[in-house]
Formats: C-alpha cells, structure tokens, sequence
C-alpha cells in the first residue's frame, strides 16, 4: 500500500470560501494529499483544520495557520457578502443552513438575522449589522456579481484574496492598466 503524502501548499490561489475575508488563509493555501500534479484529495484549509479524518499533524498546522492569520474586515468585502446573501435571513433556530434561509420583505425580521450578518460574526464576532448594506438588497442596489470596469470595461468582480475588484480567473487581474490608481472600479447598478 502506497504511503499517504498529505502537504499544505501556498498555492497563491487557494481553495475554500468566497466568502471568507480578506487575509484569510484558504485565499492562498490548499491541502492536497498524494503528488501535486496528480493529487488524490484535496481540500481547504479550513476543512483540513476540521475533519477527524485528516492526519492529526495536519489538522494542527492548518488551525495554527488560521489562528495566526490577520483577517481583515474591509468595506469590499462587506459589501459582497450583504451582496451575496441580499435579502436572505436565519429562520427562527438560528440555523446557517443555505438550504433554510427566508427570503422575505425588508423589516419583517430583525437586522440582527440577517444571513450576511450571521456570515461576517463567523469571522468578527462583534460585527454590528449594517441597515444601509441590508437595505441595498431591496433598493436593488447589485453588491455582488460582475460588473464592467469603469476604466477598461473588462467585467470584473471582489476578489477578498487581493481585497478589490479583479477580472475573474486571472492572477494578475486585479491590477488595471487604464486606471490612474491601477485598480479595477465599477458603479454598483440597480437591477
């Protein structure tokens, strides 16, 4: 029987949540078991850090370099999560469940159940609800997405791995060549 090779690698592009913030190791790093170009598992940080299944030494590396990581709270990344979860809350259980959300008219349910709000707290425990992002969602205000760039018109979107706008795929999109600044801009447009 074959040995088992498990490696965590800064791969620079990781794998795990979109909608995890920006800092956060699974924007860069993947846990693979077995050769890099052919690998028979692989998985993110945090599901590493997690599964009883995966070898103790990497379970611990990967929580030590999460712990260790500074997660940034940033106003892009904020605006795609309210973006992603519009106008989504938690049911009365309290349960994060995608497949549970409500969908329902605004000021029927607290802010404070508001998915995005549940999603963020994840990260920032002491994250207050943003009325002005939720109430987006219902003025359909679009936070999440793509969007053309204002100053190439390449269609871009938040990318937390590079906290900004990025043309979707491409490693070194997030810089634009047209943009006095270098960075990719778009007008949030109403649906």
């Amino acid at each position: 029987m074959a040995r088992e090779t498990w490696h965590i690698t800064r791969t620079g592009h990781g794998q795990g949540s979109f909608l995890c913030p920006p800092g956060h190791p699974a924007h860069v790093y993947s846990v693979i078991e077995g050769p890099a170009n052919n690998p028979r598992i692989s998985m993110s940080i945090d599901s590493a850090a997690q599964e009883d299944w995966v070898p103790q030494h990497i379970r611990e590396r990967a929580a030590k370099i999460i712990a260790n990581a500074t997660l940034i709270e940033s106003e892009g990344w904020l605006m795609h999560v309210y973006g992603y979860f519009r106008s989504m809350y938690l049911p009365e259980s309290g349960e994060r469940n995608v497949s549970t959300l409500l969908s329902v008219k605004r000021d029927e349910l607290p802010d404070e159940r508001h998915a995005a709000v549940a999603a963020v707290r994840e990260y920032f425990p002491d994250h207050a609800p943003r009325a002005d992002l939720i109430a987006d969602s219902y003025t359909g205000r679009k936070l999440y997405g793509s969007y053309p760039c204002v100053h190439c018109a390449e269609a871009v979107q938040y990318e937390a791995r590079v906290d900004g706008l990025a043309v979707f795929g491409r490693g070194a999109g997030h810089v634009c060549a047209k943009a006095p600044d270098g960075r990719h801009a778009w007008e949030p447009v109403s649906a």
